[in-house]
């Protein structure tokens, strides 16, 4: 058995070019990591705006997950970055 945990930050509204959000989670204590896994949403109309830059272990226990903004989000516009882990039951 195992467990898909998982954890969402929102950028600021009209993040520029170039901004990063990151978001980690982590397994419960005594469970370990197997993997995991990354999406990353916007509000804006032009989906391509965000993209998921990198998605990886980042501790033993631990899955972090890096998107960008490769244009300008635009007014009232944020991007959603989530990281998801999967856990021994």
């Amino acid at each position: 058995n195992w467990w898909v945990v998982s954890s969402a930050v929102t950028s600021g509204v009209a993040a520029p070019v170039t901004a990063l959000t990151t978001a980690s989670v982590t397994c419960a204590a005594g469970r370990v990591l197997l993997g995991g896994g990354a999406d990353v949403t916007t509000t804006a109309a032009q989906k391509n705006r965000a993209q998921l830059v990198s998605s990886y272990p980042s501790g033993a226990t631990t899955w972090t997950a890096i998107g960008v903004a490769n244009a300008a989000l635009g007014a009232g516009n944020t991007m959603t970055v989530t990281a998801y882990a999967v856990c021994t039951a």
